[in-house]
């Protein structure tokens, strides 16, 4: 058995490497969410479980070059099959699931689980091949995993730092399948395979998953980016903005306004809290927590001439984006952190003060923790001048769900007022929605709130007026907050005990 641990080291290489696209892969179609990781730990711990198993029945019976070069290349052509099936589960059986936890496992398995099971045959067979002293058992043995288990964190490295910001994941898996396949032929030694009548077909096979259409327009270290060109909200040409399988952002640019439109009423409420308290000529400094498709930030640059605008974005591939594809101007006066907000607003000295932090970085599937803590809520407010405004939007089941319960009792540690605004006055009662969530050391004048005009007219306020529309501005009393609060059983999440993953449980079941 020639370069034993070399075989070895690259078969665990390319099962992390898969392992680690998987979720990416799943990402446009599923989230990225607990459950998704969740199922494809779990099918793909099976595949190597069984794989193993199998593999060293097969190792007792076969044990040959020839058997692992055939291992070798139907791993292959397993991990080529990941391109297409995940294709097939995105159009056709995926969407018959009405269930999020149902259908990651079911993702996971028809996509994931053969690669992962082919390539556990090989540790058993390299091992009933190189075994040839009894003697040296376990000094054999450990060494194939300890090369093994190096080659898994090689693959975890090199794909999770590199391989998906350079190639993307669907070369990955192509080139995987490519590798695997090459080093199957070489162990066989075998030319005349390559002269088979089958063996054109197989090429084909990989040059059309090379040539399939990719499912992002740019895909980073952290997002599945999609623009798509649409005529929603009544606009023509209205580009909507993806990150994974959430619509983040309707962008339609305005030189008067920045957007002709917001979209989501949650910014239309983040406008007229600014309108409340500011004229266009005010001087005011504001902080958006994601980019998103930079809809508010461009709204405030154009409304708001002396404005002091910063986003705090992870992902510099969105803000590039939104440069290349999305008409943001490269001399647009709003400054752009790129990086994790905490990290940023921990960054910034203590007399960097703005009047209003706009969260905007929770979506159903995917909430960054360490930003729904007390301890960041204590950030945020060292952060704002004595009559700012923390104002962020949140998912959630609101007859079963406990996150906005938790996250009001959270932010009550830190400010003298929480409000909640659901959008309508039976929101108890109403299914999966999204709440604005207003926190500041100020009462809020429910007067002046409710009569609060745009200074320009945008989009769905025809003439500027959020009265137009009632219940988008209806604040839940002050009493029946409580009393819900109190039903849900609300705790105060802090960095040491923060199980959103857990109170989210019902809008993950039922986002599907």
């Amino acid at each position: 058995m020639r370069f034993p641990y070399l075989l070895v080291f690259f078969a665990s290489f390319c099962l992390m490497v898969i392992e680690l696209v998987a979720g990416r892969i799943m990402a446009p179609s599923l989230g990225v969410s607990l459950y998704t990781w969740t199922s494809i730990i779990a099918v793909i711990l099976s595949g190597i479980t069984i794989g193993n198993y199998m593999g060293g029945r097969v190792a007792d019976k076969l044990a040959s070059r020839k058997t692992l070069g055939a291992i070798f290349i139907v791993s292959g052509l397993s991990s080529l099959g990941i391109v297409y099936m995940a294709r097939a589960m995105d159009q056709f059986i995926t969407p018959i699931v009405t269930s999020l936890l149902l259908s990651t496992l079911e993702y996971s398995l028809f996509v994931f689980f053969a690669p992962s099971f082919f390539l556990s045959f090989v540790t058993p067979m390299v091992v009933k091949l190189h075994l040839h002293d009894l003697t040296k058992t376990g000094s054999t043995v450990g060494t194939i995993y300890a090369w093994s288990a190096f080659g898994s964190i090689v693959g975890t490295v090199a794909t999770g730092y590199f391989f998906i910001d350079l190639v993307g994941t669907k070369m990955i898996v192509v080139l995987v399948a490519i590798a695997l396949s090459t080093v199957g032929l070489l162990l066989l030694a075998d030319m005349a395979l390559l002269k088979n009548r089958k063996f054109p077909i197989l090429i084909m096979f990989f040059l059309a998953a090379m040539a399939l259409p990719n499912r992002c327009t740019k895909e980073s270290k952290y997002y599945c980016i999609t623009i798509q060109n649409s005529t929603s909200s009544g606009y023509p040409n209205v580009q909507i903005v993806r990150l994974d399988h959430l619509t983040h952002s309707f962008v339609v640019p305005d030189k008067t306004t920045g957007v002709k439109a917001f979209g989501y009423d949650y910014e239309k409420l983040f406008a007229l809290l600014v309108a409340m308290n500011h004229k266009p000529s005010d001087q005011f400094g504001a902080l958006f927590i994601g980019g998103g498709g930079y809809v508010g930030p461009r709204y405030f640059e154009a409304v708001y001439p002396h404005s002091d605008l910063t986003v705090a974005e992870i992902d510099p591939s969105v803000t590039e984006i939104n440069y290349a594809k999305l008409g943001l101007p490269r001399t647009t006066r709003i400054n752009t952190i790129n990086g994790d907000a905490r990290m940023t607003l921990k960054s910034l000295a203590v007399t960097r003060q703005f009047d209003y932090v706009f969260g905007d970085a929770f979506n159903d599937l995917s909430v960054p923790y360490h930003l729904t803590t007390s301890e960041f809520d204590h950030l945020v407010k060292s952060h704002l001048t004595p009559n700012g405004w923390y104002a962020l939007n949140v998912i959630d089941e609101p007859s079963s769900g406990r996150f906005v319960s938790s996250t009001v009792k959270t932010l009550q540690q830190s400010f003298a007022h929480v409000y909640l605004l659901p959008g309508r006055s039976q929101w108890q009662q109403s299914p999966r929605s999204t709440f604005v969530i207003l926190a500041s050391d100020q009462a809020l004048d429910l007067k002046q709130w409710s009569t609060s005009v745009l200074p320009v007219p945008i989009g769905e306020f025809a003439a500027g007026h959020s009265t137009d529309n009632p219940e988008l501005i209806h604040v839940a009393p002050p009493d029946e907050l409580e009393q819900y609060m109190s039903d849900k059983k609300g705790i105060i999440l802090t960095d040491n005990y923060v199980p959103v993953d857990r109170m989210l449980a019902p809008v993950f079941i039922k986002a599907f």
